[in-house]
């Protein structure tokens, strides 16, 4: 991955895209054995994350700690929900007439999972609206590095932490059509920050069981919750993303070694 990377922006893509800035690569070597500090989300709040992936965060959580490095946990308030749904209008936009003329020329049906989202009854937003939308885009920008930011009245040492760990999805690798809630990446794409998967456990049925009083919070809990079969899902893979401040891939390169190692 480092390798593909450092090819990219050695060819200085400036010179032929005039969407990109010229960054060259920066190596960063954080094997040197000091503390770091990073935040783990257990749950966004919205929606819970399965049996599965809350064990393998935990499984992340201890063996960082172990290593002697400090690991808070933190939900930044309401914004990876907030940042989703932004997205989503983004996407929704011109009344998700793109998307419509993609599934058409398909001759397929919708998939399961898109069917929460009513993708066949939106209208276009006016230019106006577009603007509107675009205003709170930076604004939710500003309040979740605000918040990140703020992190350094939480750690020990006084520091902002220097990853965030979470779920690439409530759910592991999902069966077929069984995919749902995006949250938990989508928030980053909008922000244009760097994430790094790294695979950590396998769904197990003899341990990842059904909660069976679990109340679901929402449409799209309830979706991810009623899709969860733990003897079908045994043995699929579940992974984490660790996400740094924007322009900084060559830490989650960096970060990602040092993780591969402890797992």
């Amino acid at each position: 991955m480092e390798f593909y990377l450092e090819r990219i922006l050695d060819a200085d893509p400036s010179t032929v895209d005039p969407t990109c800035s010229y960054l060259p690569w920066r190596p960063i070597d954080l094997s040197s054995g000091g503390k770091m500090t990073f935040a783990i989300c257990l749950d966004d709040g919205f929606v819970r994350p399965l049996p599965p992936v809350r064990r393998a965060l935990k499984i992340v959580k201890k063996l960082i700690e172990d290593a002697g490095h400090e690991v808070i946990e933190w939900q930044p308030k309401h914004l990876l929900k907030e940042l989703t749904f932004l997205a989503l209008k983004l996407y929704q936009a011109d009344g998700v007439e793109t998307i419509q003329k993609a599934i058409k020329s398909s001759g397929e049906p919708l998939l399961p999972q898109l069917e929460p989202y009513d993708l066949f009854n939106l209208k276009p937003i006016t230019v106006s609206e577009l603007y509107q939308l675009q205003e709170t885009k930076t604004k939710l920008l500003k309040q979740f590095l605000d918040e990140w930011m703020a992190t350094k009245n939480l750690t020990k040492n006084g520091k902002v932490i220097d990853a965030f760990i979470l779920p690439i999805a409530p759910y592991p690798a999902p069966a077929h059509d069984k995919s749902g809630w995006t949250g938990y990446t989508n928030a980053f794409n909008v922000l244009d920050w760097p994430a790094g998967v790294l695979p950590v456990a396998f769904a197990d049925k003899n341990v990842d069981f059904v909660e069976k009083d679990y109340e679901p919070r929402n449409v799209f809990d309830k979706q991810i919750y009623d899709n969860y079969d733990p003897v079908k899902s045994d043995g699929c893979p579940v992974s984490v993303q660790v996400v740094a401040k924007r322009f900084e891939e060559e830490k989650i390169g960096a970060l990602l070694k040092i993780f591969s190692e402890l797992i």
